[in-house]
């Protein structure tokens, strides 16, 4: 009788033990389960962000590619603009004024010269 009885208490304590085991087994899967889940949340967050990240550099873009479209318009319009008509009658305006200033320089002197003799 007494093997009966040690047969009977060791299938008991491996039935406790396995139980038991079972139980913390259960547990930890729930716990990794719910680490999958939140790390899973912020996969999905984060290409979330990554996205609305990506729509906003494609925006900036845009923006800087219309910027440099419109500055590189304003200034060939600028230069096409003035027409060279305007820039030879400008130069050539300039170097009359320079030349008639200088002979009033010129006149000027010779005037003063020829008051003091």
């Amino acid at each position: 009788m007494d093997t009966l009885l040690k047969a009977d208490l060791f299938f008991f304590v491996t039935t406790i033990v396995v139980a038991v085991w079972g139980v913390l087994l259960t547990i930890i899967f729930l716990y990794v389960i719910s680490i999958i889940r939140a790390v899973k949340r912020m996969v999905e967050r984060a290409h979330e962000e990554l996205d609305s990240i990506a729509a906003d550099f494609s925006d900036m873009r845009h923006t800087v590619k219309e910027g440099v479209e419109t500055t590189t318009r304003y200034a060939r319009n600028a230069f096409t603009g003035i027409s060279m008509g305007r820039i030879a009658t400008f130069l050539i305006n300039t170097v009359a004024e320079s030349r008639a200033q200088k002979k009033r320089r010129t006149r000027k002197r010779s005037t003063d010269d020829g008051d003091e003799e």
